[in-house]
């Protein structure tokens, strides 16, 4: 498992930690984790949209998904 160390300003780190009584996250490491599936989340429905909106073509949503999640970062 990977170890990241960050710096961030006062006001962020106050937020963070006020986001994480609200939403009864009980470590620092759950709540980015958290923050990091809503973000690769967010990349797949922009992926799957985007497709839908190129008009009906001959592959299933499933595909459309399964390629999404190959592709994202």
């Amino acid at each position: 498992m990977a170890k990241f160390s960050i710096t961030m300003p006062d006001d962020m780190k106050d937020y963070i930690l006020r986001a994480m009584k609200v939403r009864q996250f009980e470590n620092t490491s759950e709540y980015f984790r958290y923050l990091v599936r809503q973000d690769q989340e967010r990349d797949l429905r922009m992926v799957i949209d985007k497709a839908q909106s190129n008009g009906t073509g001959d592959r299933s949503v499933k595909d459309v998904w399964q390629e999404a999640e190959r592709r994202r970062i």
